[in-house]
């Protein structure tokens, strides 16, 4: 069913929004202190 598909595709979500957010965080944090 839907749920399970959500659950085996969730790591995989977390996973990519890990990353973006390593990426992300610097820039932000420059762009803040500017």
């Amino acid at each position: 069913d839907e749920k399970s598909e959500m659950m085996e595709i969730w790591p995989d979500i977390v996973t990519e929004l890990t990353e973006i957010d390593h990426r992300l965080i610097p820039e932000t944090m420059q762009w803040l202190k500017k």
